[in-house]
């Protein structure tokens, strides 16, 4: 599964809107779209926050190890 992907999951399974998760991430909705659809890919410090507000490791975001998310 890629990166826009997975965060689209999670995204979904923790029940924000694009809207919700760019306000607490400090980005545009259009970015955190962009990064769903794979066009464009987050910077270092958005992966952590995005990390962070979804309950998983950046590397679990990444896909480098089994996506387990804490609700």
């Amino acid at each position: 599964m890629l990166l826009g992907a997975r965060l689209e999951k999670l995204r979904k399974v923790k029940g924000f809107s694009r809207q919700e998760l760019a306000r607490l991430v400090g980005r545009d909705h259009k970015a955190i779209g962009r990064w769903e659809r794979g066009e464009t890919t987050p910077r270092a410090d958005d992966l952590v926050g995005l990390s962070r507000i979804l309950g998983v490791s950046v590397d679990a975001l990444l896909g480098e190890q089994k996506m387990a998310v804490y609700i």
